[in-house]
């Protein structure tokens, strides 16, 4: 008898382009090949004491099903975070924690799309975080990649999409600190993308995970600043904290919303596990840790302009995140000259990895220690020289 088949929708969504790097890696390193992995958004610090501690020693003797709005503390500390860092006040009937964003962002759609809906449109950014787009595909949903003018390709403005797709959008994701790129936006340009969700009544959501890692004296903005109704922002301990294993985040904004994504969240199971909420509860808490992080990625950083223009690499000057968005050697296209540093153990993320119409491009995450970083430096420089060569 012929097994069931596996459904076109889960070979649609596919595999997570980052873990099949994992498996490239691992294979590179059984073979005896050093590896620097520059791919992933995972950095190599350590993780703060002041979290470590409170996950090993704030732990009650007993256990419970984690509640999935979260405890009451952390609750509070989100929502003082949110105080503290965008000087807005959000109600505790505006917050849900989530097991990272990258979870809470995949599941967002089916709170608004299903079988009866009229309204079965994505939009957002073409170069894109990519559970935005597979989310969406999950519930049957059609995701529209959006892009800027030449000038300014990553700002897409949605007063340029045709009145008939907004008509049947049902949410848009704005990605400010972009990733992959770093760029940035200003409230303005929020503001501007707000009237146009209102006046066609869809959902607005922000991703604004990368909203502590900058460098400018200029903090990147929410989109909280501006409304809680009819909007929805994501953020994440994964960058800001540097526990992508902890797998902790939340969503903020309309409590309409927040109250039936909780509902719904209540089914799937995925509530903040017990230990994480009481190391959450600190991380929100506390800034210090974050400003030190920013320290250590700001001199890596510099090394990395620095290598790129001794490459004379083409980049885009940013002021957020910890990537380096750069251009491959000319003739060659960002894929290509990923697979050849690939070679020697070097792993970035080309373009292709977040959408289409960037092939030229890749990404660099600013990840690893300055000494690990000078290493694979120097191989770098003798690949690109090779690849330079046989291009003469």
């Amino acid at each position: 008898m012929e097994k069931i088949a596996i459904s076109t929708v889960a070979q649609e969504i596919g595999s997570y382009p980052i873990a099949e790097l994992i498996e490239k890696r691992a294979r590179l390193e059984r073979e005896g090949v050093k590896t620097y992995n520059f791919a992933p958004g995972d950095d190599a610090l350590p993780v703060s004491p002041l979290i470590l501690n409170a996950l090993r020693n704030s732990l009650p003797p007993t256990s419970f099903y984690p509640l999935v709005r979260g405890t009451e503390e952390l609750q509070e500390a989100i929502s003082n975070y949110l105080s503290r860092r965008f000087s807005v006040t959000v109600p505790k009937n505006g917050i849900l924690p989530v097991t990272g964003s990258k979870e809470g962002i995949y599941h967002l759609p089916s709170l608004l799309i299903d079988h009866t809906s009229t309204r079965r449109k994505v939009l957002g950014p073409a170069l894109a975080y990519p559970p935005y787009i597979k989310g969406t595909i999950a519930v049957n949903g059609e995701y529209l990649g959006l892009r800027g003018p030449d000038e300014a390709p990553y700002h897409f403005e949605l007063a340029d999409v045709p009145p008939e797709t907004l008509k049947d959008t049902a949410l848009a994701y704005l990605n400010f600190p972009h990733n992959p790129t770093g760029v940035g936006c200003s409230l303005e340009y929020l503001q501007r993308q707000l009237q146009v969700a209102q006046e066609y009544g869809f959902l607005l959501v922000s991703d604004e995970c990368y909203a502590d890692v900058y460098f400018g004296d200029s903090p990147p903005p929410s989109l909280l600043e501006l409304t809680q109704e009819g909007v929805l922002v994501f953020h994440s301990l994964s960058k800001r904290s540097g526990v992508t294993g902890y797998r902790s985040g939340f969503v903020a904004g309309d409590p309409e919303y927040i109250d039936g994504y909780a509902r719904l969240r209540n089914s799937i199971g995925t509530a903040l596990p017990e230990p994480i909420a009481l190391a959450s509860t600190v991380a929100w808490n506390d800034d210090e840790h974050v400003r030190e992080r920013r320290e250590v990625f700001s001199e890596v950083r510099k090394r990395a302009i620095k290598f790129f223009n001794e490459l004379s690499l083409e980049f885009l000057t940013t002021e957020a995140t910890f990537y380096l968005w750069g251009k491959a050697l000319e003739g060659l296209s960002g894929n290509e000259y990923a697979d050849a540093l690939q070679k020697k153990g070097i792993f970035v993320s080309p373009a292709s990895f977040f959408g289409e119409g960037f092939d030229e491009w890749f990404r660099i995450s600013l990840v690893l220690s300055l000494e690990k970083t000078e290493e694979a430096f120097s191989l770098w420089r003798e690949v690109h020289n090779e690849l330079k060569q046989k291009r003469r």
